[in-house]
């Protein structure tokens, strides 16, 4: 869930999303980060529609002769950098928006499976994150 992008918002929203209790103000690192600015001042509008860093499978879908794995990124305006770690059985890689990547397997033989790394970058803060990604193979 992400802090409201309209109406009312406080920072109690964005302890609620990050999981914290107690009291922030707006030049806490986590509201600072949140809103994109590393120095300087920051409204409260700064930080409408953020949310929590988390990856997801958007899709799994199996076409003719084909099957693609979509993962989405939340919490984040874009990714910063990609590539594999590694991809021994060269899985096909496709960014399709600026926070969601398609990997797809066109072999009917073989499971795919490779590991794949995003570092995003919000305000201060950079993260990688190592995904295990594995295509099914597309026949019996």
């Amino acid at each position: 869930m992400a802090t409201p992008s309209s109406g009312a918002i406080s920072l109690y929203h964005v302890l609620v999303e990050q999981g914290l209790s107690g009291t922030i103000s707006l030049n806490d690192a986590v509201c600072r980060n949140y809103a994109g600015a590393p120095s300087g001042q920051i409204s409260m509008s700064q930080l409408r529609g953020k949310s929590k860093l988390g990856v997801w499978v958007a899709s799994n879908t199996t076409g003719y002769g084909s099957r693609s794995i979509t993962l989405g990124l939340s919490g984040v305006g874009g990714v910063s950098s990609h590539g594999w770690v590694s991809n021994p059985r060269s899985i096909r890689v496709t960014q399709t928006s600026a926070t969601r990547f398609t990997f797809g397997n066109a072999s009917t033989a073989v499971n795919k499976s490779g590991t794949y790394r995003f570092t995003v970058t919000r305000g201060t803060e950079s993260l990688s994150i190592d995904v295990g990604i594995v295509v099914p193979k597309t026949g019996k």
